[in-house]
């Protein structure tokens, strides 16, 4: 009879219960949402949110024991109720994570969110050889993690730098060069690819080295030979030779940004050469290709004057080698252009005037040119002619004539026979 009685009791216990907790649903009764803080630094502040579906975000802020402790929010949330748990504000040098974040109040305390802390470590280095006021920028991305983006300005020296997002320690980090500089390469040279696993302390071994781009200014000389073999080009202090059969140079490592001036330095004997193109700039900021350098055999005159031309007898052809140079009456210069250095050179009369004879009788002629030649000297003059004969008849005792011709006279004595009047 007692056993009825007891067993009868304890089931309108639990239905009593399950009323109550049915009566307090209907009632309006709440709950509390919360659970496990696990690894919060002791004396560190974590501030936890919820976001309640419909409902006022509550906030709340713990202080690290340095183990695991349990929390719960002070608004708490009726059955059926969404909540969503995040991190507002983490402590310092900590990361801390949560675990079953958002759920569903079902009738009953919430107290199976985790909230786990652990130590984080900055990302840093050493950038070294930015130029002053150069803009580049740097990233890490770690394993599992967001990319985090670091611009970084130089200031001609070696800069400090430090990702803001700090990593826990067992994370890979993957620091990369996102942006270059204008006019420079820089790259990451610390740890191996720029890649490390986060320790127990702050990385401040990423080294990242930047470097000025040169490039280079090459070009193409043309009208060199087996005789004119050798010319030397200069951009600033850098020569560059160019021999035969040989025709293109480069001058290198001319620093981004830098001026550009290609030059002859040295001609080829018995060459003119110049820069015909591309030769020069102001800024170079790419390799320069194209330059023209143009070597033509150097050439010289032959230049001289004629005398003995009148206005009867006015002109006369003379000649060098192929080349013509007519000189009229009353001129008296004449000049032969254009003779290769190295040439001989010989002035002729091609055509004297009518009733002249002319003759090169200074500087007319050479082996090897290598400068102008002047104060060449044809002279020309009159023909004259001769009248000439013989006398018969004379003896020993009838033995000397004179003959006349204008104011000229010929005395033939015996046994001489001939006579001759000249200069006419």
């Amino acid at each position: 009879m007692r056993f009825e009685l007891s067993k009868a009791v304890q089931t309108v216990t639990t239905c009593l219960i399950f009323v109550a907790a049915a009566a307090g649903s209907a009632l309006g009764a709440t709950f509390s949402i919360g659970g496990t803080i696990k690894g919060l630094a002791k004396g560190a502040k974590l501030t936890l949110e919820d976001q309640p579906k419909g409902g006022k975000v509550d906030l709340l802020t713990e202080t690290g024991t340095g183990g695991t402790f349990p929390f719960a929010f002070g608004t708490k949330l009726a059955s059926g109720t969404s909540y969503t748990v995040a991190v507002k504000t983490q402590p310092h040098g900590q990361m801390c994570t949560v675990a079953h974040p958002t759920g569903k109040v079902a009738s009953a305390n919430v107290t199976n969110i985790a909230v786990t802390c652990a130590n984080v470590y900055s990302i840093g280095g050493t950038i070294k050889g930015l130029a002053k006021k150069a803009k580049l920028v740097l990233e890490d991305h770690p394993k599992g993690g967001a990319v985090d983006l670091l611009p970084e300005t130089g200031t001609g020296g070696n800069i400090s730098f430090t990702f803001s997002t700090q990593l826990v320690s067992g994370t890979v980090f993957d620091v990369t060069v996102k942006t270059q500089p204008n006019g420079q390469t820089c790259s990451v040279t610390a740890p191996p690819k720029g890649t490390g696993t986060v320790g127990t302390k702050n990385v401040t071994t990423v080294s990242v080295t930047c470097k000025t781009n040169t490039y280079s200014v090459s070009g193409t000389v043309t009208g060199l030979t087996t005789a004119s073999n050798s010319i030397t080009l200069k951009n600033g202090a850098a020569t560059q030779t160019v021999i035969f059969p040989a025709k293109s140079f480069s001058f290198t490592g001319i620093a981004y940004g830098s001026s550009y001036a290609v030059t002859v330095a040295t001609s080829p004997t018995g060459e003119s050469c110049t820069v015909s193109a591309n030769g020069s700039g102001s800024s170079i900021t790419a390799d320069v290709t194209g330059v023209v350098v143009t070597c033509t055999a150097k050439t010289f005159s032959i230049s001289g004057t004629v005398s003995g031309l009148t206005s009867t007898a006015n002109s006369i052809t003379l000649k060098n080698g192929t080349a013509t140079q007519i000189v009229t009456y009353p001129g008296t210069a004449f000049s032969f252009t254009g003779i290769a250095s190295g040439s001989s050179y010989a002035v002729t009369v091609a055509t004297s005037p009518t009733g002249e004879t002319c003759t090169v009788s200074a500087n007319g002629s050479g082996s090897s040119i290598t400068a102008n030649i002047t104060g060449v000297v044809v002279t020309c003059t009159a023909q004259t002619f001769s009248i000439s004969g013989t006398v018969s008849g004379l003896t020993s005792t009838a033995n000397s004539i004179t003959l006349k011709n204008g104011s000229a006279t010929q005395t033939v004595t015996y046994p001489a026979t001939s006579f001759s009047f000249t200069g006419i």
